[in-house]
């Protein structure tokens, strides 16, 4: 959801909410080794992962000079990711499922810098080139390690639980250029 709205002359304000990213898979294998599945049973591991972080926004640009142009864009990182890994013992009773995982809970705030310069080179034809700055970004929240072991009749035992501040994932910064020549309602490269 974006909406951009003018705010003088050759000025706009632009706010919305985007995904930034998406975790999403799921894999699943048996146990293949005959020692160990005449020892322990059916087994199998289970790996899957879930979430994702968005991205609020508000920007605004302007032309400073003629033919040249700033916008500013101060951005906010949001969301969950949940991973999870799993081994389940099927068919032998004595062990217990066994299921460890990390859920991230992040926030971070960081900025967007720009600049563009266009001019007409020839008639109907246009040069623009352009450069932008994303600061880094560490996501803070928390982080929570997990392990429990569930047995057959489904009661669970706390193995490890830890919550921690420190997430241990950041947005790099990044260095953005760009051109276009154009001629006029005709071609853009």
């Amino acid at each position: 959801i974006v909406i951009t709205v003018p705010l003088y002359k050759k000025s706009a304000l632009a706010a919305g909410i985007a995904p930034f990213s998406s975790v999403g898979y799921k894999f699943e294998e048996s146990e293949t080794n005959p020692e160990m599945i005449n020892e322990l049973g059916e087994i199998k591991y289970r790996r899957y992962g879930t979430g994702g972080i968005s991205k609020a926004f508000v920007s605004a640009s302007m032309d400073l000079f003629k033919d040249f142009s700033v916008g500013v864009e101060g951005i906010n990182y949001f969301g969950t990711i949940d991973r999870y890994s799993d081994i389940l013992f099927l068919t032998n009773s004595t062990y217990r499922t066994i299921n460890t995982g990390l859920d991230y809970v992040v926030s971070s705030m960081a900025a967007k810098f720009g600049i563009q310069y266009s001019k007409e080179i020839k008639k109907d034809i246009d040069l623009t080139v352009g450069a932008t700055w994303l600061t880094g970004s560490k996501l803070k929240g928390d982080l929570t390690k997990y392990a429990y072991a569930t047995g057959v009749t489904g009661v669970r035992d706390t193995v490890f639980h830890n919550v921690s501040d420190n997430t241990q994932m950041e947005i790099p910064s990044e260095l953005g250029f760009g051109m276009t020549i154009r001629k006029k309602d005709k071609w853009l490269i």
